[in-house]
């Protein structure tokens, strides 16, 4: 049934809109995905400050979907763990726990909190990272809705 509805609403689009919009969409789609691959493989780029500042810059640009997610998370965790900059990192994961795009688990992760909404008793490694890092400076700001769980 959800296989039909997707095909019926794909010849819809493609009468309504025709054919270029899905070719600049699969076009677009696969140079952010190639964008990201790029500094996901290698392991100089991914630690590369200028080069994750840079891909943080396309990501915005990215079509939004899974790989406009998955960007956004490689530049989270590469501020948080190797370029020691919690407060940008903080603000990526914000973006994927506010995505609507983003399944569950996943907001779950950048959020730091169950499925549920409730706190947990352990979180999950990202957000015990960052908790700890704010906590040693003291600083949670606006930004703590994120590394702390929700009641």
């Amino acid at each position: 049934m959800r296989t039909a509805l997707l095909g019926a609403t794909a010849l819809t689009a493609l009468f309504l809109a025709g054919p270029r919009a899905f070719a600049s969409d699969s076009v677009a789609e696969d140079a952010a995905q190639a964008r990201l691959e790029q500094v996901r493989q290698d392991p100089r780029l991914a630690s590369d400050p200028a080069a994750i500042e840079a891909l943080a810059r396309d990501a915005e640009m990215f079509p939004a979907g899974q790989v406009q997610i998955d960007a956004r998370m490689v530049v989270a965790i590469a501020w948080l763990e190797r370029l020691n900059r919690p407060d940008d990192a903080i603000a990526e994961l914000h973006k994927i726990a506010l995505d609507p795009l983003a399944d569950p688990v996943t907001r779950w992760f950048a959020r730091g909190t169950s499925m549920l909404g409730r706190p947990k008793p352990t979180r999950m490694p990202i957000a015990s990272t960052l908790v700890s890092s704010r906590r040693s400076t003291g600083s949670f700001g606006a930004d703590r809705s994120v590394a702390e769980p929700s009641p």
